[in-house]
C-alpha cells in the first residue's frame, strides 16, 4: 500500500501520525465559511460584536497600526531629531539664525520654553492623527478611503519636511548658513 493510495483506491487524506486522523475540510475553516456572506450579513454580525472589539474583516483596521507606526517615526524626525539639530544650529550661530519665529521666541526664553512648545505640537499632532484615524477605521464612512489616502499622503510630506528641517540645521552647524538662503 504506497502512502498516495489507499487499498480501494481511494486517495490517502490522512495525517502521517500514529492515530490516522483525517484533514479537516476547508469548510470547517471559518474564514471559509463566512467567505460567501454578502455585505450586510457582515454588518449585522458586526453590529452584534460589543465595542472595543476589533472586527477582522476590515482592510483599513489593518492598516491603522502600521500608519501608527508611521505617525511615530515621523515624530521622531520632526521632534527629537529636529530639537538636537535646532540646539547644534542655535550654539552655531545663535537663536537669530533660527528662520522660524516661534522656535526662535521659544529658544529664547529658553530650553524648557523650546521643550515645550515641542511637546504641545506633539500632542496636537497626535490627537489629529487620532481624529484621522476614526475616520478611517469607520467602515460605513463614504470618504473613509479618501481620508485614508490623504492620511498617508500627510505623512509622507511630513516625513519629507523633518528630513528637510534637519538637512537644514545640519547646513546651519556645518557650513554657518541655512540651505534656504
Amino acid at each position: 500500500m504506497s502512502q498516495e493510495e489507499l487499498p480501494g483506491g481511494a486517495p490517502d487524506t490522512t495525517r502521517d501520525d500514529p492515530f490516522r486522523e483525517p484533514w479537516p475540510d476547508p469548510v470547517d475553516d471559518v474564514r471559509e465559511q463566512f467567505r460567501g456572506l454578502g455585505r450586510s450579513t457582515r454588518a449585522r454580525a458586526a453590529s452584534l460584536v460589543p465595542d472595543g472589539v476589533p472586527w477582522p474583516t476590515s482592510r483599513a483596521r489593518g492598516r491603522v497600526e502600521t500608519y501608527w507606526r508611521w505617525f511615530a517615526a515621523v515624530l521622531f524626525v520632526l521632534v527629537a531629531l529636529d530639537m538636537i539639530s535646532t540646539m547644534y544650529a542655535v550654539e552655531a550661530v545663535g537663536p537669530a539664525g533660527e528662520a522660524n519665529p516661534l522656535t526662535r521666541l521659544a529658544i529664547e526664553h529658553g530650553v524648557l520654553a523650546y521643550a515645550a512648545m515641542n511637546l504641545v505640537a506633539v500632542v496636537l499632532a497626535a490627537g489629529c492623527f487620532r481624529a484621522l484615524v476614526r475616520v478611517v477605521r469607520a467602515d460605513d464612512a463614504p470618504y473613509a478611503r479618501y481620508v485614508e489616502a490623504g492620511l498617508a499622503t500627510w505623512l509622507g510630506l511630513l516625513l519629507a519636511a523633518g528630513l528637510f528641517v534637519f538637512a537644514n540645521n545640519v547646513a546651519v552647524v556645518v557650513y554657518g548658513r541655512s540651505l534656504l538662503g
